[in-house]
């Protein structure tokens, strides 16, 4: 017969949550490289994102124009829909010194906020306030947009209708 060890129940349920504890510290530790990865990763979509977002910029206005927005993605994992805002900014000291110039082309230049969820949503946001902000209709193709036609003054986002 062999001899039996006796462990009071104390000392095994001591080893228990040390166990469980354990076990839950490595889960947490695995899962962190996996988070860091998708973050890191969302970021990546999220500059590719806004870069193509500037280039359409660019290419549909011009840079002298384009020099008019900021565009920003923000955080949409708490919405299920695409969004953009629009919003006036503070126009940098650079701008406000080159409209000092006698010939400047955009001498009442003001800065355009467009923030979206994505890059699809900073265009929609950028079309928003060019139709319903600005008049103007974007046409690709032959016909595209005529860059002489551009406001010399661009209007202020809290002159814009407020729905279209």
């Amino acid at each position: 017969m062999m001899p039996r060890s006796v462990v009071p129940a104390a000392t095994m349920v001591s080893t228990l949550a040390g166990l469980v504890l354990l076990s839950q510290a490595l889960l947490l530790s695995a899962g962190a490289p996996v988070d860091h990865r998708r973050r890191r990763q969302q970021q990546q979509q999220q500059q590719q994102q806004l870069e193509a977002a500037e280039a359409l910029l660019t290419r549909v206005l011009g840079s002298r124009s384009a020099e008019v927005f900021r565009l920003e993605i923000v955080d949409s994992s708490t919405q299920s829909e695409d969004f953009f805002e629009l919003r006036d900014l503070p126009v940098p000291a650079t701008m406000v010194a080159a409209a000092r110039e006698p010939r400047a082309e955009h001498s009442n230049q003001r800065q355009v906020g467009i923030r979206g969820s994505s890059g699809v949503a900073l265009a929609s946001g950028l079309h928003w306030y060019l139709k319903h902000g600005c008049n103007i209709s974007v046409a690709y193709g032959p016909a595209a947009l005529n860059k002489s036609a551009l406001p010399t003054a661009w209007p202020s986002v809290s002159s814009c209708p407020q729905s279209a």
